[in-house]
C-alpha cells in the first residue's frame, strides 16, 4: 500500500494531509482550435507589376506560386539573417502590477522615443519590493530574446537615494537596465558583463517630465532602454562602473544522502515553490519517478511523490517534480503549495528518500 501525504510539525505527530478541501482550479480551454492552412497566391507580373488579369491555376483551379519573382523574394527571405526584418525591443520587468498606471506610462514614455519598439512584459507583478525574485526572474528570461534587446528591470526600493543607475552590454549583445541593487546581476552572470556603466546623461532621460524622486522607471530606466535599443552609442549614457552590486547567491549543497537548499523563489500565481537544487542530483539518492521522499522545510516534514509532471499524481496530491529551470519545485496539484504550509523564499529545505517505518 503507498504512503499518504504527510506533515508533521515539531511537537506534532504526523498528520495525513492527501489535499482534501482544497478547491480545483479551472481548466483552461477545452480544446484547440485547429489552423487553417494558408495558399500564397502569386500574380503574373510585367516589369516588376502585378498582373491582375493573369490568374494561373494548379492542380484542380487551386492557385500556386508562378513565375521567377516569387521565388526569388522567397529565397531573399530564408536567406536574411533573423536580425535584417527585427523590430527593436525592449522586454519590461516590474514590481508595479496592473492597477495603477505606471506601467503603461513607461511605454508611453519609450514609444515615444521610438514608436517602432516591440515592447514585451517580462511580468509586472514581482513581488513587491523583492529584488531577489526579480533578478531570477531576469535571469531565467534573458537568454531568449535576440541580441540588441534592452532589458528594462525595476524593482527599486531604493529609489532617490544614493543608489546608482546602471546600464550594462553583455557579452552576447543584450543590454540591461536598472537599479545598481543586485537585480541585473544575476542575468549579468549567465551573459556575461562586458561592460557596465553608471546612467548620467540627462540629454537621454525624459524629457517631459521634471526627474522624480520617486519614478525612476519613468524617467531613467525606460528612456535609456529605448535608446539603446534603438542604436544609440552605449558609451553616450555615462562612465564606466566595476564595483556594480551583485547578489549573493545560496549554494545548494548535498552530502550523506540529504540535498540542502532552499526555497528561491515562489511562484505567485499556481503557489509552487521553485528550490534552488539542481534536479539531476535527484538520481544520486535512488530516486526514480512515482517513489516518495522525505522533505523538510523548516520544522514542517512532507512525504512527496517524485513526478515527472502533474498528470502523474492524484488531485491534490504533493509532489516534487524536475522544473523547466532544470531545479526541483515543490507543488500540490491544482493546489497553493506556497499557502498552505506558509513557505517563504529562503526557507531551508533539505531532500532525503523516504524510509518506511
Amino acid at each position: 500500500m503507498k504512503p499518504r501525504p504527510v506533515i508533521q510539525t515539531a511537537g506534532d505527530g504526523l498528520q495525513q494531509n492527501g489535499g482534501e478541501g482544497l478547491v480545483p482550479s479551472r481548466n483552461v480551454g477545452e480544446g484547440l482550435v485547429p489552423s487553417r492552412a494558408a495558399l500564397v497566391t502569386s500574380e503574373e507580373h510585367e516589369s516588376g507589376r502585378m498582373d491582375l488579369s493573369a490568374r494561373p491555376r494548379g492542380h484542380k483551379g487551386r492557385p500556386y506560386i508562378h513565375g521567377w519573382l516569387p521565388a526569388l523574394i522567397c529565397g531573399a527571405i530564408l536567406a536574411a539573417p533573423p536580425q535584417a526584418a527585427a523590430r527593436p525591443i525592449v522586454v519590461l520587468m516590474t514590481d508595479f502590477g496592473h492597477l495603477a498606471d505606471s506601467v503603461a506610462i513607461c511605454k508611453g514614455v519609450m514609444l515615444g522615443i521610438n514608436p517602432e519598439l516591440t515592447i514585451v512584459d517580462l511580468t509586472q507583478d514581482v513581488p513587491h519590493f523583492d529584488i531577489g525574485a526579480g533578478a531570477l526572474l531576469l535571469e531565467g528570461a534573458v537568454k531568449y530574446y535576440p541580441k540588441g534587446t534592452a532589458f528594462v528591470a525595476v524593482v527599486d526600493p531604493g529609489v532617490g537615494t544614493q543608489r546608482r543607475s546602471i546600464a550594462a552590454r553583455t557579452q552576447s549583445g543584450h543590454y540591461l537596465v536598472g537599479p545598481d541593487n543586485g537585480l541585473l546581476s544575476l542575468a549579468l552572470d549567465q551573459l556575461g558583463a562586458e561592460e557596465v556603466r553608471e546612467i548620467t546623461n540627462r540629454a537621454l532621460f525624459n524629457q517631459l517630465d521634471p526627474i522624480s524622486n520617486t519614478f525612476h522607471g519613468r524617467d531613467i530606466y525606460s528612456p535609456i532602454g529605448a535608446h539603446l535599443a534603438s542604436g544609440v552609442e552605449f558609451a553616450s549614457v555615462g562612465p564606466v562602473v566595476r564595483d556594480w552590486i551583485r547578489l549573493p547567491r545560496s549554494e545548494p549543497s548535498r552530502e550523506d544522502g540529504v540535498l540542502r537548499g532552499e526555497a528561491a523563489f515562489i511562484d505567485t500565481v499556481f503557489g509552487n515553490i521553485t528550490t534552488n537544487i539542481p534536479a539531476q542530483w535527484m538520481a544520486e539518492l535512488g530516486v526514480r519517478a512515482g517513489d516518495f521522499v522525505d522533505v523538510r522545510i523548516g520544522e514542517k516534514r512532507l512525504i512527496l511523490r517524485f513526478a515527472r509532471t502533474f498528470g502523474e499524481v492524484e488531485l491534490g496530491e504533493l509532489l516534487i517534480y524536475p522544473s523547466s529551470r532544470g531545479v526541483l519545485d515543490l507543488a500540490i496539484r491544482q493546489g497553493d503549495f506556497a499557502v498552505t504550509f506558509g513557505t517563504r523564499p529562503h526557507h531551508l529545505i533539505e531532500i532525503r528518500p523516504f524510509q518506511r517505518p
